[in-house]
């Protein structure tokens, strides 16, 4: 009976050995990785781009390179692509008289997400 109390206490000090150990390396692991800063980016805010119209006066009439919103979003998709992430909105700022202005406002592209943690 000694014996197998005693092997009984052997293996579940090797397994909490174990537990423990492994929870050290998983810590080393996440922080050799910088895990937390990557999962921060994921979960931050939209990052807010601007882009201005260049929009020229002809004739007494302003012509608009970004002319509604679809122009709009095809700018903010390409200018959210540059900064390897995607729309998430956009909206365009139209005031009287004078160029438009286009606000994107760009996420993670969690499709890309393998080549984010590289």
């Amino acid at each position: 009976m000694k014996k197998n109390d005693k092997k009984i206490k052997i293996s579940k000090i090797l397994i909490i050995l174990i537990i423990i150990l492994s929870l050290i390396l998983l810590i080393i692991i996440l922080i050799q990785l910088d895990i937390k800063n990557k999962i921060d980016k994921i979960f931050a805010e939209p990052k807010i781009l601007t882009i201005e119209d260049k929009c020229s006066l002809i004739m007494n009439n302003l012509l608009h390179e970004i002319k509604n919103e679809d122009d709009c979003k095809i700018r903010c998709n390409n200018q959210c692509s540059l900064e390897n992430m995607r729309v998430y909105k956009s909206e365009l700022i139209t005031p009287q008289n004078s160029c438009y202005a286009c606000k994107c406002y760009c996420i993670v592209n969690y499709l890309n997400i393998r080549k984010f943690f590289r």
